[in-house]
């Protein structure tokens, strides 16, 4: 005879371990006590705050003198090895995971932003140092902001300035990555500003990517020629 507990958690699933391994009952028992000390059990569990009714009986109701003897046996040992404390834990974490599962069917994305290739992008304008070098340039933290974010949507999406706008309102979370604040968009001003005033310092911010990326992947500035002329 083996002592088992089955129980099933929030999901669904059914959870099976072993309390106690008995062995074989004597003759004498019937299968109708071999029940009832199952259900015995089953209440001594349920109701281990139970301290019987006024008739003293324990409140196990009608069951014999051997379903009673074997039942309280069968929880001291189970107490004695500690299974009865660990089965309560065991129903406790099984709860807890179930908890922090999450239910797909139930999702609804009222507000998806994509932000994988805008965060590489980010990136690579921050190893590049860009926004120090605009500030120093003396442009204004919007306007900085409304560069970056223009710069990044137009790398990766390659849309019109229109459309640049339409893509940071619905689709990209470009504006929250760059700014932190996850409301704010530039005006459609702002975003159509942004290339003419690169174009305005493209000579000193060519010389300063060019020193950039000279010490960030240790070039040399060379020029090389070969003669590729034939002669007999």
């Amino acid at each position: 005879m083996t002592l088992k507990e089955s129980f099933r958690d929030k999901s669904g699933r059914v959870h099976t371990r072993t309390l106690l391994t008995v062995g074989f009952l004597p003759e004498e028992v019937r299968p109708e006590d071999v029940r009832d000390i199952a259900k015995a059990l089953t209440f001594r569990y349920d109701g281990r705050g139970y301290a019987g009714d006024l008739f003293g009986n324990g409140g196990f109701g009608e069951w014999n003198e051997t379903v009673l003897s074997y039942a309280a046996e069968f929880w001291d040992r189970m107490v004695k090895n500690g299974v009865i404390d660990a089965s309560e834990e065991a129903r406790k974490k099984a709860d807890d995971k179930c908890r922090r599962m999450v239910d797909v069917d139930t999702m609804r994305h009222t507000d998806a932003r994509d932000c994988g290739a805008e965060w590489l992008c980010l990136q690579v304008l921050n190893q590049l140092g860009l926004k120090d070098f605009l500030r120093c340039l003396g442009w204004s933290e919007p306007k900085i902001d409304a560069a970056l974010s223009v710069l990044i949507a137009r790398t990766v999406y390659s849309p019109s300035e229109l459309k640049t706008r339409r893509i940071m309102e619905e689709n990209s979370a470009v504006c929250e990555l760059v700014s932190g604040d996850r409301e704010w968009l530039p005006s459609m001003r702002s975003i159509y500003s942004v290339a003419p005033s690169l174009f305005a310092i493209k000579d000193k911010l060519e010389s300063y990517l060019c020193s950039v990326t000279d010490n960030l992947f240790k070039q040399e500035n060379r020029i090389v020629l070969f003669d590729l002329t034939y002669a007999e």
